[in-house]
């Protein structure tokens, strides 16, 4: 019989994967199992059964949760023994049994037990294959008792039975056939129909036989026959064919129906058929699977071996790669005598955990065999009562390409460059920190939710090209610009290749990119640099070429126009006015197109900076540069910028002899440019160029003044040689007056007391007599301010009346006659201050200069030396005379002394002969003494020191670079032949000398004996 599926409700079952485990495989075995299959729990209660099960036991349900033995009458005591063994982990089979079945029928019962173990390999209950038969020998039915009883309780027993027997062909889910001895259908129940397809008028006289698949018709017409001769009940599977054209696989139980007069023939068939298509697909997918596993199996490469909880081993399963860790032979052997103890002991211990705690055990271990080491995953979990699965894993090549991946992950981690991997629709799969920096995006979902890898590019057509070439197998590199998360542009070396899987495919692509903005700004700046460069060189060419022309910027502005990208570039050049205020005219300009230029506002010429600039005056007279953004600026300066359209500025002072020229300055008026600091340096070589070419126009004037000055001087050197003082002194003054360009130039000299000037000399220029000015008078008093000035060596210079800060008195004295401006040096004679000579500018104020000072000085010093030669003349000629007169008189006494003195000479001589010469030997005699008495000595150190070097060279016959070289600047060798001979001569010498001094003492002791 068998239970339709829609009456099957399983049990819950805890939450466990053991059990769950069995609760799926039991629902498939319930409907397509062939035998009689019960699934047990650890108490042995019924889980899952069967459908063949339910036939056998008589039941319409599975009585889940009872216990197994409780649904069978008066099992045998040993079967719980039995079954508690296979919780333990053994392979049991029962006895064969006779039992009571619920009909009262007498059942020969025996089954087969496995224990049945979850996913972690722990025991999670019983498998039971149930085997039942009702013919066994012996077995008596309840139809025997039938024919003690009477007829009449026969029959109503018959009719009853029936009455059963139809219900229950019409309520069973099995398709039954009534069939004549031909196997025409007579009578077939409601699943027939619906198992064949046909009514079941369409199915009377139906031969079922004939709707068999071709290909099983022959087997199962053998089995039929086969079964027919040996009176054996027909069992079979084979695929029936229906009208529709589809096929069904059935499963087919049938007998012969026997008549009581005719034994030895069927008047017809009895057929139940079971639609057990479902049930072959599964042993189908079963068998598959079954296939996959073992092959599964075979390719494992781990081994698995089973040892108790004493480190003994018991089996082994499989031949994977760690083979150095068992071998067949070591069955029944400790762990202590495989492993080393260390590895031994810790095995050990995950082994006792295991059985300990139940929980599977998960550790690595490395091993050494042959000289190789060997790293191991050891799996350990409870498969029995005292008893573990082993499972040993080589995982060397693991652990190398897990350390090869960790080190090219740490590697692309730590990579300066980003790196991004993307699929063929370009999202991004993965990015290195590096990218995650460099483009601003913090994951990779950020980056995708901003548009992607497209978002980074600014160049649509790149972009492609990147994709195209990457799809096509190929590697792509260009510098681009892209664009980070927040919209900057940044520059990028990319470089990308596709990614191929093991067949070939592209399955992707990786980009490096590369942050180059600093060395492409950089190149930027270089080639900023260079255009500096080239620049400044035209200008330097162009300012030193020719220093004595005059001043012209315009060339020099419009190169500086050309590189610098400013909007308007202008010169300033400084001058003084008559009070002494720093005034700076606007003197050239260059303007980029669209720029309005300034240079006829007149506004920003004679501009006081004092007050136009207070804040940068101070910064630009000690030469330090300005570079500021307007809107930045305090008054007045943002104001008066501002005005012009300036939004940032660059003001370079210049400087020229140490002094504050004026500045070059570089107005942008499209942005508030931060000058860079690069650019500032190379544009302030420009200014130092200006500086320099004013410094070489300067030094080349004052060349030529004083080129003039010196041909002044040297004319008027010989005014003073050849022609008389008072006229040399009236030329001088002219000379002075028309080079210095003044109108008057004079000398003054000191009163005797010294409280007045007294003009001694004076030149007045003939234009002066056109212009109505007061005669100069012939006495000035003594300013006192100019006096200390002039005593201390200096020279007072006032370039307009305004600037002197006297009296007013001292002022009339001064500026009288419409003097604008004067000049005084003093007059120096023979380092004393006895006037001055001064030059006056009467028709303008005038600054001076250091040249007009140095000549004004250099013409009194030619004054003063010529009055002081004047002076000395004069006397000389006076001294000549007394001297000619004094002479006369010395030759007449000269000739008096000597006659006196040719008397006192005879008698004198002799004597002072004979001290001189006593004197001489005397003195003579100590130093012969000292150098007769040390030569033999000398001859004799010298004779050891020649042995002494000659015992050198003898046995150092080569000596160190040093002393052959000293040996050859003396000339060693000459020193030894000669300072034997110098010696000798010093010695004859000396006796030489000895021999005179004998002389000289007999010649004084004979002039003393004269005496």
């Amino acid at each position: 019989m068998s239970v339709p599926p829609s009456n099957r409700q399983p049990l819950p079952l805890p939450d466990s994967s053991g059990e769950s485990a069995i609760a799926d495989f039991a629902s498939i075995l319930a409907a397509q199992a062939p035998v009689a299959l019960v699934l047990l729990d650890r108490q042995l209660r019924i889980q899952a059964a069967s459908d063949r099960w339910l036939a056998d036991s008589l039941r319409t349900a599975i009585p889940y949760g009872l216990p197994y033995l409780d649904s069978l009458p008066q099992p045998p005591t040993e079967w719980q023994a039995a079954l508690e063994s296979c919780l333990a982990g053994a392979s049991v089979e029962s006895p064969a049994a006779i039992l009571t079945a619920l009909d009262g029928q007498q059942l020969w019962v025996q089954w087969q037990a496995q224990p049945w173990r979850d996913r972690t390999g722990e025991i999670s209950g019983v498998i039971l294959a149930q085997q039942v038969r009702r013919d066994h020998p012996g077995f008596t039915t309840p139809w025997d008792n039938i024919f003690n009883t009477n007829r009449q309780s026969a029959e109503a027993a018959l009719q009853a039975s029936k009455r059963y027997y139809q219900t229950l062909a019409e309520t069973v889910p099995v398709a039954i056939f009534n069939t004549d001895a031909s196997g025409n259908c007579i009578y077939a129940n409601q699943q027939a129909c619906i198992l064949t397809g046909l009514h079941q008028r369409a199915l009377h006289g139906f031969n079922w036989l004939q709707a068999i698949a071709a290909e099983d018709r022959p087997r199962v017409q053998t089995e039929w026959q086969d079964a027919s001769q040996s009176s054996y009940l027909f069992q079979s599977e084979f695929r029936f064919q229906r009208p529709d054209g589809s096929s069904r696989w059935i499963y087919a139980q049938a007998r012969a129906l026997i008549e009581p007069q005719r034994l030895q023939l069927a008047s017809g068939y009895a057929i139940a058929c079971v639609d057990v298509t479902d049930r072959k697909q599964f042993e189908n997918a079963l068998r598959q699977s079954e296939a996959r596993n073992r092959a599964i199996v075979s390719a494992i490469p781990d081994l698995m071996m089973r040892i108790d909880g004493e480190g003994y081993y018991r089996d082994y399963i499989g031949e994977g790669d760690c083979q150095v860790h068992f071998a067949r032979d070591r069955i029944g052997k400790h762990l202590r005598e495989i492993l080393p103890p260390d590895l031994a002991a810790e095995q050990l211990h995950y082994i006792q955990r295991a059985l300990a705690t139940g929980e599977p055990q998960v550790f690595e271990a490395q091993l050494t065999h042959d000289g190789r080491m060997y790293d191991q995953e050891i799996r350990i979990a409870v498969s029995g009562p005292d008893e573990t699965l082993v499972i040993v894993r080589d995982i060397s090549d693991r652990k190398q390409s897990a350390a090869a991946l960790q080190r090219f992950q740490q590697a692309v981690e730590s990579a300066g460059d980003a790196i991004v991997i993307a699929d063929l629709d370009g999202r991004a799969l993965y990015c290195n920190p590096a990218f995650a920096q460099l483009y601003r995006y913090p994951s990779v979902a950020a980056l995708q939710s901003g548009g992607g890898l497209a978002a980074t590019f600014t160049d649509a057509d790149a972009m492609l090209g990147l994709f195209s070439t990457v799809l096509n197998g190929g590697t792509w590199s260009h510098e681009i610009e892209q664009r980070t998360c927040d919209g900057q542009a940044i520059q990028a070396l990319l470089r990308a290749s596709s990614i191929q899987a093991d067949t070939g495919e592209i399955v992707g692509f990786v980009m490096l990119a590369t942050d180059i903005s600093e060395r492409k700004a950089n190149e930027a700046k270089l080639r900023q640099r260079q255009n500096y460069s080239t620049a400044i060189v035209e200008v330097q060419r162009y300012l030193l070429g020719d220093s004595d022309r005059t001043p012209d910027y315009q060339p020099v502005l419009e190169i500086l126009g050309t590189v610098s990208q400013a909007s308007r570039i202008y010169i300033f050049e400084n001058h003084h006015d008559r009070s002494g205020r720093l005034l700076a005219n606007y003197e050239a300009e260059w303007c980029a197109p669209g720029v309005s230029p300034d240079i006829d506002d007149p506004t920003l010429q004679n501009l006081d900076l004092a007050a136009a600039v207070p804040h940068w005056y101070p910064c630009l007279t000690s030469g330090q540069i300005i570079a500021e953004i307007i809107a930045e600026l305090p008054s007045p300066e943002r104001e008066a910028l501002a005005a012009h359209g300036v939004l940032s500025i660059l003001i370079l002072p210049i400087f020229a002899n140490g002094e504050f020229f004026g500045f070059i300055g570089f107005d942008d008026c499209e942005t508030a440019r931060q000058w860079d600091e690069t650019d500032i340096n190379l544009l302030q070589t420009v200014s130092v160029a200006i500086g320099l070419w004013q410094e070489r126009r300067q030094t080349s004037a004052t060349l030529r003044y004083r080129a003039s000055q010196d041909k002044l001087l040297s004319r008027l050197s010989r005014q003073f040689i050849d022609r008389n003082l008072e006229t040399a002194i009236d030329y001088a003054l002219r000379a002075a007056g028309r080079f210095t360009r003044c109108d008057r130039t004079y000398i003054r000299r000191y009163s005797d007391n010294h409280d007045r000037l007294i003009q001694t000399h004076a030149w007045v220029h003939q234009s002066l007599a056109k212009v109505a000015t007061a005669p100069l008078p012939d006495e000035f008093a003594v300013i006192p301010a100019c006096e200390r000035e002039l005593q201390a060596g200096r020279a007072v210079a006032i370039a307009t009346p305004d600037a002197w800060p006297g009296t007013a008195d001292e002022h009339q004295n001064l500026f009288s006659a419409d003097t604008q401006a004067l000049l005084h040096v003093p007059l120096i004679y023979s380092g004393r201050v006895v006037g001055l000579i001064g030059v006056e500018q009467v028709r303008r104020w005038r600054p001076w200069t250091a040249a007009d000072e140095r000549l004004l000085r250099q013409i009194g010093e030619m004054i003063a030396i010529a009055e002081i030669r004047h002076t000395a003349e004069t006397a000389l000629r006076a001294s000549e005379a007394r001297l000619r007169q004094q002479t006369q008189d010395l030759e007449t006494t000269l000739r008096e002394l000597r006659r006196t003195q040719a008397q006192l000479v005879q008698t004198e001589k002799m004597s002072s002969l004979g001290q001189l010469v006593a004197g001489v030997a005397h003195e003579i005699n100590n130093p012969v003494n000292f150098i007769y008495g040390n030569v033999d000595h000398a001859q004799d150190y010298t004779h050891d020191l020649i042995r002494l070097v000659r015992l050198y060279q003898q046995h150092y016959q080569t000596p160190v670079a040093a002393i052959a070289t000293t040996c050859d600047d003396i000339d060693l060798e000459f020193l030894i032949e000669d300072l034997p001979k110098l010696l000798h001569s010093m010695q004859v010498g000396a006796e030489r000398i000895k021999s005179i001094v004998a002389s000289l003492r007999n010649f004084s002791r004979m002039d003393e004996a004269e005496m």
